[in-house]
């Protein structure tokens, strides 16, 4: 049997690396936003950053021309442990029956009708074209989102466009952040590095009251870029920019709704929570911890002002999510009534490493 656990260990970018945990929440909002927007061929843009992020790493554990089974068994292995669910195998096609992104969707957009699971469309393609060396579509025909049992993928022969070539090698990994006020930060990032934050048997990982999924920084990095540069060329660049920020600030306050209310925050958190503004900066402790960079506060004025600090400089694509990450982390904290109610209650802004967070 593959041993999917190892395989991300020795490539440190999806395991304690730059990889990032992000939510179901997050990884299906974004996904919807690049496929829906018009004038652009939204599912393309996925399907390259699919390929870019992950067709070198299946090659790389499966050297030789003639990779074969042993690559279909490493991508569908490394699938199941980085949280995307289960698939099998079929003569024309694949068969998935657990889907982070189907979880995703039913949980910001409950009731819609439609195939969703254009990231797994991707993967199944770049792992046969790894495996056999040729150029193949997987097309969804059932998907779990629109009822379905499964979600049901078809092989389509055909395919004349090479893979994407990787983008530039990700950066070192940060330090882990100093701490503030009674949060210990280095043992918050002990605790999750302790934590079973690997598929279960079905390729999910239920945590923090999220489905949690490991993705490489990359992913995100030619997602987004790829999507403003070819919105900024039908004259919607700033358009796109603001989608970005807006989903980062939407999700990140379900997300981090989750993990207030979660036993693992009760458990490796709350003990530390003296006083209500700790759980700022736990919350930025365990942001740190998922991979979203490394943080510190350097000024903060309860309910209505914050400014932090990120280890290095983020890549422009980073700065548009994480300034909506430091907007959700106020309007969380310190806004009342439902997600809509409290967005837009604080405007982030990024300067450089730099972003400030103000009661709007």
């Amino acid at each position: 049997m593959f041993d999917a656990s190892r395989f991300a260990t020795r490539f440190g970018r999806l395991s304690s690396g730059p990889g990032a945990l992000n939510s179901h929440h997050y990884n299906a909002r974004i996904l919807h936003t690049v496929e829906s927007a018009r004038h652009i061929d939204g599912r393309r843009i996925v399907e390259r950053a699919v390929e870019a992020a992950f067709a070198p790493l299946i090659a790389e554990a499966c050297p030789g021309e003639r990779r074969g089974h042993l690559a279909h068994e490493v991508a569908q292995h490394l699938y199941a442990h980085l949280g995307y669910g289960w698939y099998d195998l079929t003569g024309d096609g694949a068969v998935s029956t657990a889907s982070h992104f189907v979880e995703g969707w039913n949980a910001g957009k409950p009731g819609s009708r439609r195939c969703v699971c254009t990231f797994t469309s991707a993967y199944l393609a770049m792992a046969h074209a790894i495996a056999t060396g040729e150029l193949v579509d997987y097309i969804e025909r059932q998907c779990m989102v629109d009822g379905a049992r499964a979600c049901r993928f078809e092989r389509v022969p055909g395919r004349t466009a090479p893979l994407a070539p990787p983008g530039d090698p990700p950066p070192p990994p940060e330090p882990p952040p100093a701490g503030a006020g009674n949060i210990d930060a280095a043992a918050i990032a002990e605790a999750v590095a302790a934590m079973p934050l690997h598929g279960n048997s079905e390729g999910l990982i239920p945590a923090f009251n999220l489905y949690l999924a490991r993705t490489p920084v990359d992913f995100y990095d030619r997602l987004s870029t790829d999507f403003v540069n070819e919105m900024s060329s039908a004259g919607l660049g700033r358009h796109a920019r603001q989608l970005l920020g807006n989903d980062a600030e939407t999700c990140a306050m379900h997300t981090f709704r989750g993990i207030l209310a979660s036993p693992e925050w009760a458990a490796a958190v709350a003990p530390m929570v003296l006083i209500p503004d700790d759980n700022l900066f736990g919350l930025i402790a365990l942001a740190s911890a998922f991979g979203w960079g490394s943080w510190r506060v350097v000024e903060h004025a309860r309910g209505q002002r914050v400014r932090l600090e990120l280890a290095g400089v983020a890549s422009e694509p980073r700065r548009w999510m994480l300034t909506g990450v430091a907007a959700a982390l106020m309007e969380l904290l310190y806004s009342t009534g439902s997600i809509d109610e409290r967005f837009g209650t604080f405007t982030a802004t990024a300067q450089g490493s730099a972003f400030t967070v103000e009661k709007s």
